[in-house]
Formats: structure tokens, C-alpha cells, sequence
């Protein structure tokens, strides 16, 4: 379940959440266009509740990670991204389960 009274005091400590809640929803609908709006940002909001506003900051970063290395690591947003955002409709399950066992990601 997401908390929402975390999200908000996030909201209030974080002047610039909005903007990045943006980004990272932007970034999400890129390397899983399947999603709707609603669905990313349910996700994107359990993730935060539950790790914090640097979870919405690593999402950029793995997409500037992928832009910047892309030809090297194909592939790793989406890994990453995958592998921690869950899923809207089971928030327990990972939005494309098994993508990327813990012992792959590591070797990237």
C-alpha cells in the first residue's frame, strides 16, 4: 500500500519532487510505453514511499547512465528500471519480473 502522508511530507521537505517525479515518470513511459500515466505514477509512488526520493533520483540517473553508455551496456534502464519499479497492479512484484536476476545486474 502506498503511504501518502510520507509522499506528502516529501512534497513539503522537497521543492523540487514535482519536477522530478516528472522526469522520472517521463523516463519510466520511454523504456515502457505499454504503461499509462496512472499506472507509472501508482508505481512510482509506492517506490518513493518506500525508498525515499533518491529512488526517483536513480531513475534518472540509470536513463543519463544508458544515454551516455548505451552502445557499451545496452539495455541496463530498463533492467534497472524493471527490476525495482513494481508492478500497479500487484505492488509486491516487479513491473517485468525476473528481467534481471541480482547476480546479472551486478556484472553490468
Amino acid at each position: 500500500m502506498v503511504n501518502y502522508k510520507k509522499i506528502k511530507e516529501l512534497k513539503e521537505k522537497n521543492k523540487n519532487y514535482n519536477q522530478l517525479m516528472k522526469g522520472a515518470r517521463d523516463i519510466v513511459s520511454k523504456y515502457i510505453p505499454e504503461l499509462e500515466y496512472i499506472d507509472i505514477s501508482i508505481s512510482l509512488d509506492y517506490m518513493v514511499s518506500n525508498h525515499g526520493i533518491d529512488s526517483l533520483k536513480g531513475i534518472i540517473g540509470v536513463d543519463k547512465f544508458e544515454q551516455e553508455n548505451g552502445k557499451e551496456y545496452p539495455n541496463t534502464a530498463l533492467g534497472c528500471i524493471a527490476h525495482d519499479l513494481p508492478r500497479p497492479s500487484n505492488l509486491k512484484e516487479d513491473i517485468y519480473p525476473k528481467v534481471m536476476s541480482y547476480t546479472e545486474y551486478c556484472t553490468i
